[in-house]
């Protein structure tokens, strides 16, 4: 019977996670509009760290509740579903052209976190320092890209300095609005990832399987909703720029903010930890590189292999549990 309510709790936590990432998404991209940003920008920063906040909140409360191997595998099966899983569905649905601001920086920032986070992986545990590190680089990494997004609107004429200063009632209303749907998104991550981590530590021990194999598969799919909520709606409408960086922000938020921030809460670690996970992660970051730089873009047939790929890991992790 115990069985049966942890797993009612993780599918009341994934629903919770997934209405509070979308709540949360439309808050912080209205938000976005009011600072008039570039649609990559957007995608690598706003949407990109609002599509990781249910990483974010389950990677702390993993870390107070002393779930360390839930909050890593999380990260990693997240950045893995991000690329494959989701990236694929999305290319499926349309062919993604690829930004080329993105393959020159963005993408290699992904690549060398990544790398990162294996080489602090190899003891497995990642310290406070090392979780300072990775806060520092986000940090750096947000700072670069708003600026570069001031430049870009400069150069393309998005900026207009003598609009009126003073916001008007109607712009007063949507910034309210924006700022309660962060809150109101931000309360269903909150108690989704309460739920999530609940339900899926007890299941792992119920099932005998550790909990970062959980965290890597179940967890990681649900946390990664929000994500592919927004990557089909972002195909489907064409707007290929918020689909890649989405994805890779996302990606590059859940190594240096979710990682960086945990372990700065309580050092991560834990013998279960695999080694195996991080390099499947990084192998995938080192595949997209040529996937994207294919023509600029990934097409349908590349999507179906990085889908076929994604499930014939998955289903090997579970085999080998």
């Amino acid at each position: 019977m115990e069985h049966i309510l942890h797993g009612f709790a993780v599918l009341v936590g994934l629903i919770l996670l997934y209405f509070g990432g979308d709540k949360f998404v439309d808050g912080a991209a209205r938000l976005a509009v009011s600072f008039r940003l570039s649609q990559i920008v957007v995608g690598l920063v706003i949407v990109a760290f609002a599509t990781s906040a249910p990483e974010l909140v389950v990677g702390i409360d993993a870390a107070l509740t002393d779930h360390s191997e839930l909050a890593i595998g999380n990260v990693v099966g997240s950045n893995i579903a991000n690329l494959f899983l989701i990236l694929g569905i999305c290319a499926i649905i349309r062919p993604i052209p690829v930004n080329i601001n993105v393959l020159k920086f963005d993408k290699p920032i992904m690549i060398g976190a990544s790398l990162l986070m294996l080489l602090f992986l190899f003891d497995k545990r990642i310290a406070r320092w090392e979780g300072a590190v990775f806060a520092a680089g986000l940090v750096t990494y947000v700072s670069l890209n708003l600026r570069f997004g001031r430049r870009q609107m400069e150069a393309e004429g998005m900026k207009k300095p003598n609009k009126q200063k003073r916001a008007s009632q109607s712009d007063t209303k949507h910034t309210l609005f924006a700022l309660l749907l962060l809150i109101g998104g931000l309360i269903g991550l909150v108690a989704g990832a309460r739920l999530l981590v609940f339900g899926a530590s007890n299941i792992a021990r119920w099932w005998g399987v550790s909990e970062s194999l959980i965290g890597l598969s179940i967890v990681a799919f649900g946390t990664s909703l929000p994500e592919l909520a927004t990557g089909t709606v972002a195909s489907v409408r064409k707007q290929s720029d918020l689909v890649v960086g989405n994805m890779i922000g996302s990606n590059i938020f859940n190594i240096l903010g979710v990682l960086g921030i945990a372990a700065l809460i309580r050092p991560l670690g834990g013998a279960d930890i695999a080694v195996m996970d991080p390099v499947v992660m990084v192998i995938t970051a080192l595949l997209m590189l040529p996937v994207m730089l294919t023509k600029r873009r990934i097409s349908r047939a590349e999507g179906v292999i990085m889908l076929l790929c994604y499930c014939g890991y998955i289903v090997y992790r579970y085999m080998c549990a």
